[in-house]
């Protein structure tokens, strides 16, 4: 075995923990949006807390590995690397985003809980349209970036690739958000 295997399996061992952690996290994410109550909610968006400290350690790590490789065998002025350290880059501040407005919105359900004394309270949180966004757009991204990794095209594809990604992520996300208010909105009026 050679060192180049050794760190094409470490980098694929990052992509499938990054992968089961995205499906953990959009499915809680749905969870938390279906449970009738505050609690109910609160303990989906916990597991997606600590599910979601997978994402940046598995970048780095397919970083560092795709690095290795890239050294031993390719070259840093290929379109493809540079698109891909781009990918990463977006996908780490797309996540870093994504943090900070769950641990806001964990801090105010936390307050509101408090401020209900034990009283169990309706998960009546809003949908959060950005973040819904943000979240199928990485995913998207990243199924982009393999896609860039695998068939090696100039910059200019490379990015094309995974700007059509990270689009249709979006796309998914505000469809997925849009829904998900119209029948909040629906079960408003039938109550």
């Amino acid at each position: 075995m050679t060192g180049y295997n050794l760190a094409l399996f470490v980098h694929l061992l990052a992509l499938l923990a990054a992968t089961a952690a995205s499906a953990l996290v959009h499915f809680a994410a749905h969870r938390r949006a279906e449970a009738p109550t505050l609690r109910e909610s609160m303990q989906w968006a916990g597991l997606i807390g600590k599910t979601s400290k997978v994402f940046p350690i598995a970048v780095l790590t397919l970083v560092l590995t795709g690095s290795y490789m890239v050294h031993a065998h390719w070259t840093w002025q290929v379109g493809w690397v540079e698109a891909g350290l781009l990918g990463a880059i977006a996908l780490l501040a797309t996540g870093a985003v994504l943090g900070a407005r769950g641990g806001a919105q964990a801090q105010r359900n936390v307050a509101r809980m408090k401020a209900a004394a034990g009283r169990e309270l309706p998960n009546d949180a809003a949908v959060d349209r950005v973040s819904a966004v943000l979240s199928d757009m990485n995913t998207w991204l990243a199924i982009s970036i393999v896609l860039v990794m695998t068939v090696k095209l100039a910059l200019g594809g490379s990015l094309a690739l995974m700007a059509a990604g990270a689009f249709l992520g979006a796309m998914r996300g505000m469809r997925r958000a849009g829904a998900a208010v119209s029948e909040s909105d629906a079960e408003a009026e039938a109550a």
